[in-house]
């Protein structure tokens, strides 16, 4: 089983202080009055994230804790970005339906971090879900899914974006999502794409990508979903990541 390992001093830094706990953004304001955004700010992709801060990342153990790198498509910021004025939040804890959800826009990305317990292979199935908010299987918005331990070193599960969307995210319902009075609610029951480490060759991970691949499924079939006259309303809407099995 291979374990992701980082091949920079910088990454090598990283992942010290992943497991160290000392979570804290280089940009970000290390004093006692420090106030955690509740989005992370836009940025072009580097290749490495860093994890959030402690100010920034949720309790929920087997979620996503919050976003570790945010890039959508400049057409979806400029027309309005739906959740982008709170993306740790909305990205955070269990899936909690339609609109309740992040838009990336066509070819947007973003990176979760899962904390440090992170997503375990376990060699028995899926290990954690991707939860968006496709109307129904005949109209996804796919995404890529990348996966890494350090934040610098990733790993893609193979994306049939152009085709029948095998190994894709954002291409099954949410068929069920999570309240405080639901009784027997389970990730792997919920609708939503499941995926198994094992696919890739890792032990465990912390982080996750998302890239949205909506202009290769839609150009395929002639369709205009990710045009310019849409207003941003195309791509990949992240509602949530549920760990199926975390390090614990």
């Amino acid at each position: 089983m291979l374990r992701l390992t980082p091949v920079s001093p910088a990454c090598r830094s990283l992942v010290a202080a992943s497991f160290a706990a000392v979570v804290c953004l280089a940009a970000c304001d290390s004093g006692d009055d420090a106030v955690a955004s509740k989005s992370p700010p836009i940025e072009p992709w580097t290749g490495c994230v860093e994890p959030c801060t402690d100010e920034e990342i949720a309790e929920a153990q087997t979620y996503g804790r919050c976003a570790a790198h945010f890039s959508p498509a400049e057409a979806t910021v400029e027309a309005g970005g739906h959740g982008h004025d709170d993306v740790h939040s909305l990205v955070a804890g269990p899936p909690g339906g339609a609109t309740d959800v992040v838009s990336l826009g066509c070819g947007g990305s973003i990176v979760i971090d899962l904390g440090l317990d992170g997503a375990y292979n376990s060699d028995s199935g899926p290990d954690f879900v991707v939860f968006e908010n496709p109307f129904s299987v005949d109209f996804p918005e796919p995404a890529e899914v990348w996966v890494s331990a350090d934040g610098c070193e990733w790993l893609k599960f193979d994306c049939a974006a152009d085709g029948d969307l095998d190994g894709c995210a954002g291409r099954t319902p949410t068929e069920a999502v999570w309240d405080e009075g639901t009784e027997g609610w389970g990730a792997l029951s919920a609708g939503g794409d499941t995926f198994d480490l094992e696919a890739v060759g890792v032990d465990w991970i912390r982080f996750v990508r998302l890239i949205d691949r909506s202009e290769s499924y839609w150009s395929a079939r002639d369709g205009d979903w990710c045009d310019p006259g849409m207003g941003g309303k195309g791509g990949f809407d992240l509602d949530a990541i549920a760990v199926v099995n975390p390090n614990l």
